[in-house]
């Protein structure tokens, strides 16, 4: 986009301003406050209503220009959605604001800054959006802090593991079997002992959460065993009978047989003989269905004697704790003693 002021274009009665979106995973959309929509460069603009923007703050030198928008919730004609907001979809995602004559588009735009999006903070009525300068990726403060716990930011990334086989080794591919609310989510065809996920993290590859990725706080394992008439089933609970399995759907299920009760038991197919259950630090951005793959990552918990038990045949001790990186400081008390 060219950075001159087209001519004409200050005096034109049918100016507008616009926002090219584009985002990391290369969905884009065009806003602007025009009377009409308009495309420019194979870009569909739509008008909106009910954003409101600050000035645009600009300084010469090292100095970050920003600007903020606030928008009514799900307004934007539905784009800007605050589940997206929450699902992380605009992560990283590019803001161009320009001036054009939306009658005449051709003529092109007059650019009044390029933005990524810096924070978003979300609330019953609204959307506001911090807009920072793109000189704000060379002025994130980075450290690190000494502490005995591994400090990776991901299990299994470049620092974890160099030869990059770890993370696939100890990660599962598993289909949601049954949703039991919204924080606990059931995974059928998983092998893997109780709290082997613990910590972990799950990456969708279908549903509405595709490519998003979910934090797991715990992991239990569920044997389905043959329904007895005398036992009090809660919601979430499993039982087998006739051939079948079933999830209640219901706390204090007692007495309602599952094959005649459907308002009790819900019919789960594939008659799994163990469930992986999935509770998570927070839910999906999205709703998860019944289908729904995901990713699961083993839980690491940072700790030393943790990555002495992962196995990792690029060492040549067959585990990871080469590539540990905590620290242990000495006790400060314990120095002043020596020291004396």
């Amino acid at each position: 986009m060219p950075r001159n002021v087209p001519t004409g274009l200050l005096s034109s009665p049918t100016q507008c301003t616009a926002v090219l979106i584009q985002r990391a995973d290369g969905v884009t959309y065009g806003l602007s406050d025009s009377e009409m929509p308009f495309t420019y460069n194979g870009q569909l603009y739509q008008n909106i209503q009910g954003a409101t923007a600050s000035n645009i703050h600009q300084e010469a030198g090292t100095s970050i220009d920003n600007l903020e928008v606030t928008t009514i919730l799900n307004d934007a004609l539905a784009y800007v959605k605050s589940q997206d907001m929450r699902g992380r979809r605009f992560e990283n995602s590019v803001w161009t604001l320009f001036q054009i004559d939306y009658l005449n588009p051709s003529n092109g735009p007059a650019i009044l800054g390029v933005y990524r999006l810096g924070r978003a903070t979300l609330n019953n009525t609204m959307i506001k959006l911090e807009l920072m300068g793109l000189l704000s990726y060379l002025q994130v403060l980075t450290g690190m802090v000494l502490q005995p716990y591994c400090d990776v930011l991901r299990f299994g990334n470049k620092r974890c593991d160099p030869g990059q086989t770890i993370r696939t080794a100890l990660s599962a591919s598993l289909t949601v079997g049954a949703v039991v609310s919204l924080f606990v989510t059931d995974f059928f065809g998983d092998t893997r002992p109780a709290l082997f996920y613990n910590f972990g993290d799950a990456t969708w590859s279908s549903g509405q959460n595709d490519l998003l990725e979910d934090r797991i706080k715990v992991h239990t394992v569920l044997t389905p065993a043959a329904y007895a008439g005398g036992t009090t089933y809660n919601l979430g609970d499993y039982a087998t009978s006739g051939g079948a399995t079933y999830i209640s759907i219901q706390s204090s299920n007692t007495g309602h047989s599952p094959a005649s009760s459907p308002a009790w038991w819900l019919t789960v197919a594939g008659n799994p003989a163990s469930v992986a259950r999935i509770t998570w630090r927070t839910p999906p951005s999205y709703p998860v269905a019944v289908g729904d793959v995901a990713t699961l990552c083993f839980g690491c918990d940072r700790r030393k004697a943790t990555c002495a038990r992962v196995p990792n045949t690029n060492e040549s001790n067959g585990y990871n704790n080469f590539n540990f990186k905590g620290v242990y400081s000495p006790d400060p008390d314990q120095i002043l003693l020596v020291g004396r």
